[in-house]
């Protein structure tokens, strides 16, 4: 389960890379917990919010502030088709929404053995890639360390996490 807060559109997104293969029961159950994360979610956000403005809110202002909130759950175009890539799909789709790309990757990209070897020297290297690149340009210690991931871990066309800039296509459209 990944969710991504939009605190600007009052939007609490929830991605699931296993949904559509479920049986009904499991569905119900899936859908359940991610009302019950976003919920949660939804009033850390509202608790934070009056802690940090030091104001006091009473239930019925908290009541009022959750119902302006939507909760969405997003169908994906990459479905796991395994019990155990669960993690390289949350890291890649993380990845892709803190870079406002779109969600366009492919279960067989991930299932890739590769990505998981970027995923792993990322973490050792402390370094995402293609995040650095745009924000620690002036930082040549972090770029020389995402250069030498992509050079040393992309062997493929089909790694999402490796995609060229010419490659990723358009911006992932935010509302």
């Amino acid at each position: 389960m990944l969710f991504e807060v939009k605190p600007k559109q009052k939007i609490i997104q929830y991605y699931d890379f296993c949904y559509k293969a479920a049986s009904p029961a499991v569905k119900e159950n899936k859908r359940l917990k991610a009302l019950y994360y976003q919920q949660n979610i939804l009033k850390y956000i509202i608790d934070e919010r009056a802690d940090k403005e030091k104001i006091l809110l009473t239930s019925e202002e908290k009541e009022e502030e959750e119902r302006k909130w939507t909760f969405v759950t997003v169908d994906l175009s990459a479905e796991q088709s395994n019990g155990y890539d669960c993690g390289a799909y949350l890291c890649v789709a993380a990845q892709h929404l803190a870079q406002n790309l779109p969600l366009d990757f492919t279960a067989k990209q991930i299932e890739n053995r590769n990505v998981r070897r970027v995923i792993a020297t990322s973490i050792i290297e402390n370094v995402l890639p293609h995040i650095q690149k745009s924000v620690a340009k002036s930082d040549n210690t972090i770029t020389n360390k995402a250069r030498h991931i992509n050079e040393s871990v992309s062997d493929s066309d089909d790694d999402p996490f490796l995609i060229p800039p010419k490659k990723r296509g358009g911006e992932r459209k935010t509302d």
